[in-house]
């Protein structure tokens, strides 16, 4: 078989955590990597003589898991979207005529419940697929795109580099994100997570276009302050910290119980509490020890509203995308040998 034209890369997969934004005060800005994943593998597969076009066709896309019953299986689905965005931005290599991708996912991360599963689709897209053309795409162009996707920084950042990230998304398109450090192991995420999905784009459209000096001020003061907390290990003060003016007061009709839920999680042991994302799980920093008594605390709080919560308790992901592909280092016409690489 003739290697010009063959894929060097056969496939290549990822692991990519589920994030809670805001964090409160921290609109658009603050992002949390949680331990529940997407992963998403794709594979080359030859179209059987037919000499395809560029982009590449889709062979195949399975989703297993979360949610497997409501995510797009076709063009619309996100995944293959950030994958179609990279390959776009790439001029088709030598072997491109006669292969198609497959694509497989298997989701743990509720969707469509502020907990960041559509930036953790954008994040696996973009990173597997760029993978599978042999990495021409710079991290920061992809963080750029995932964040041109998302039309903010805040989950994409925490997704792809775990963590505590603060993120900003500048006028020009670019993404500047740093991951904070925090201490280790001192904290778990409480969620309690409904059972309706909330669209982040009905969300925002219940904001106001403007805001109040003093809320604004009231915020900016607020993000800081959660961010030297969760750094300094000065948790005591992040329930007042997390206090936020300019999305949860505007969210809360479409969020039932929202408010009894943050002031159940403080009552039950919680450092603090706010609306994950857009919602409408909400987010409680605690003690480990302290999680399963305020998820449940929460998830009652919003269920005598007669809603279905479920309680989750998620360790910070101290990882983001974890990255794997699969590589040739020879081909014959059996298949050759195969080297796997990180």
């Amino acid at each position: 078989m003739d290697e010009t034209l063959v894929p060097p890369v056969e496939a290549a997969w990822v692991e990519v955590p589920a994030s809670t934004a805001n964090l409160g005060p921290g609109f658009d800005a603050l992002g949390l990597a949680l331990e529940l994943r997407l992963r998403v593998t794709m594979r080359w597969v030859p179209t059987g003589g037919e000499l395809q076009g560029w982009p590449p066709a889709l062979a195949g896309l399975t989703v297993t898991g979360e949610g497997a019953g409501r995510i797009e299986k076709g063009d619309a689905n996100r995944v293959w979207q950030a994958a179609q965005a990279v390959f776009a931005r790439i001029d088709p290599p030598p072997w491109a005529r006669g292969w198609a991708v497959e694509v497989e996912a298997h989701n743990a991360i509720p969707v469509g419940a502020g907990l960041g599963s559509s930036a953790a689709a954008a994040v696996a897209g973009l990173w597997v697929a760029n993978a599978l053309v042999g990495s021409p795409l710079t991290y920061g162009t992809l963080l750029d795109m995932a964040a041109a996707m998302e039309g903010h920084a805040d989950n994409a950042a925490a997704a792809a580099l775990g963590g505590l990230v603060v993120a900003r998304l500048g006028q020009a398109g670019a993404v500047t994100a740093i991951r904070v450090p925090m201490p280790r192991g001192e904290l778990v995420a409480a969620l309690a997570v409904p059972d309706f999905a909330l669209a982040t784009e009905h969300a925002r459209q219940v904001l106001p276009a403007t805001v109040s000096r003093q809320d604004a001020a009231f915020n900016v003061g607020g993000a800081a302050l959660t961010v030297a907390a969760l750094t300094t290990g000065r948790f005591e003060v992040l329930a007042e910290a997390m206090a936020d003016r300019l999305h949860q007061p505007y969210r809360s009709g479409l969020v039932p119980g929202l408010q009894a839920a943050l002031e159940a999680a403080v009552a039950a042991g919680a450092y603090g509490a706010a609306l994950s994302g857009a919602g409408p799980s909400v987010v409680a920093l605690c003690p480990p020890h302290r999680g399963d008594e305020v998820a449940t605390a929460m998830a009652g709080a919003m269920s005598r509203e007669g809603l279905q919560v479920r309680a989750m308790v998620l360790p910070v992901a101290t990882e983001g995308a974890r990255l794997r592909s699969r590589r040739r280092t020879s081909v014959s016409a059996a298949g050759g040998d195969e080297r796997e690489s990180r």
